[in-house]
């Protein structure tokens, strides 16, 4: 109990930081928990935040690339295969031969694309630093994605979709969000589905990785002791990385309107399901989300966010129709999205509908109990520093908060916030986002529950899963 205790002051701390690196290069931050340096870097036009860090010989690094997958106009996914496939060959070297280097150097890494950026992480030993990094730079210069391992991928991605049939979890949740956010410029997935698997060529991921070197803004984040800042010359002499290549991306979509008076209902049918997958909740336009993270996320963990909210008390513990059931709602740079997650089995579809529309009526309606509001507070307050527990997780929030124009003096107002969100606020919040007239249902089941759901709703509309892959 010591220790956990002894953590929990330390995270705390740490998590007051008074950051504001924004101003100058020069600029510099002391916190006064597990980091002992914050400071934002200008390396030839090159934006880079390096938090020190002395406790290991270790260092993390981040680079953003101000564009994601909706740079891919012409071939969907190419982004994703992209950056999936740059450690696959070069013009010197052979996967294998890659592969064992980054072994023997104890070097982990990878990327994450989303539609209007991506980063990709590195990881490793201090005393490899420098020749880690060149080869890294060798590798975004002279990729050369071989046709015999990009076939290999194509294949194993190909088996991985047609795998889903078989998740219906996750195939549901891959239906769910194409279907709430069509219309918009994120409905497609980032990697793709299985028609544009035949269109990725090793001649396009050239192209693709030229466009994301060239003319892509960057920003490095860096983690680890003093030392880690000898990468500056490699990055910008051996990556060619500088602030002259600034495009980022930007999307302009006026959102979407809802149909007060109508819930969207939806079933996607799959063979051989014995259960039904429920989602629902919707898209979310600009101004549902815009300085109101605190709140939305207060008003989700209520509502299901965990053992004690009011979906789970409802749904699992008084009536026993599922065993998890949970609710978010949380938003991007330019849009949001809310949504329940759940499943049932099938003859306990009716009855689990109808019990999570009474639920969300009982939150519109500020009938929740005071010791759930309370209880809910003291979890949100006390579990958030635990998220940082780790640098990286802490970076991965930095990126995301530079990426959506917030400032890091958010991560200290979170808490404080959070206490003054009041049970009437939670309610108004909930009418807004999860008024049953609002969401789209969908269902993802055998095709036999299409009897259960026409009485519900005469307005149903039907999809194969193979839609969606």
């Amino acid at each position: 109990m010591k220790n956990k205790r002894g953590m929990y002051f330390i995270l705390v701390s740490f998590l007051f930081l008074s950051l504001s690196l924004r101003g100058e290069a020069s600029d510099k931050v002391k916190p006064i928990g597990i980091i002992n340096d914050v400071k934002k870097l200008n390396w030839n036009g090159l934006e880079v935040i390096w938090l020190k860090d002395d406790k290991l010989p270790l260092y993390d690094i981040t680079v953003y690339f101000g564009d994601g997958s909706l740079s891919d106009v012409g071939v969907k996914g190419e982004t994703d295969k992209m950056f999936s496939l740059l450690g696959k060959g070069t013009s010197k070297y052979t996967f294998k031969e890659i592969a064992e280097q980054f072994e023997f150097w104890s070097f982990s890494g990878g990327p994450s694309v989303f539609h209007e950026y991506s980063s990709y992480n590195f990881s490793g030993l201090l005393k490899d630093l420098k020749e880690t990094m060149t080869f890294v730079c060798h590798i975004f210069n002279e990729a050369s994605f071989p046709d015999d391992e990009l076939k290999k991928v194509v294949k194993t991605t190909r088996l991985g979709y047609q795998s889903l049939v078989s998740n219906h979890s996750s195939l549901a949740s891959r239906a769910f969000r194409e279907v709430t956010m069509k219309g918009t410029p994120f409905s497609y997935p980032t990697g793709g589905k299985l028609k544009d698997l035949d269109d990725i060529t090793s001649k396009g991921l050239k192209k693709k990785l030229k466009y994301f070197q060239t003319k892509v803004k960057k920003r490095i984040y860096i983690s680890g002791p003093k030392e880690v800042l000898a990468v500056k010359d490699i990055f910008v002499k051996n990556c060619g990385w500088n602030g002259k290549q600034d495009y980022t991306r930007e999307v302009h979509y006026g959102g979407k309107s809802f149909n007060s008076k109508k819930t969207e209902l939806v079933l996607v049918t799959v063979p051989k399901a014995n259960q039904a997958q429920v989602r629902i909740g919707r898209y979310l336009n600009l101004f549902e989300i815009k300085e109101k993270e605190e709140l939305l996320n207060f008003m989700s963990t209520i509502l299901g966010g965990g053992f004690t909210s009011l979906l789970n008390r409802e749904v699992r513990i008084k009536r026993g129709l599922t065993y998890s059931i949970g609710a978010f709602a949380a938003g991007q740079k330019y849009y949001g999205r809310s949504g329940i997650m759940t499943s049932t089995r099938n003859e306990k579809l009716s009855e689990m509908l109808k019990v999570i529309k009474s639920s969300l009526n009982m939150m519109i309606h500020n009938k929740f109990s005071k010791e759930q509001y309370n209880t809910t507070k003291n979890f949100i307050i006390g579990s958030y520093p635990f998220q940082f527990e780790k640098v990286s997780s802490f970076i991965s929030q930095m990126v995301f908060m530079d990426h959506v124009g917030k400032s890091y003096s958010e991560f200290y107002r979170f808490t404080d916030k959070i206490k003054n969100i009041g049970e009437k606020e939670l309610a108004l919040s909930a009418k807004d986002i999860f008024s049953w007239n609002k969401q789209t249902v969908l269902i993802l089941g055998h095709k036999s529950l299409e009897k259960t759901l026409r009485k519900i709703s005469k307005n149903l509309r039907i999809f194969s899963y193979k839609d969606f892959l």
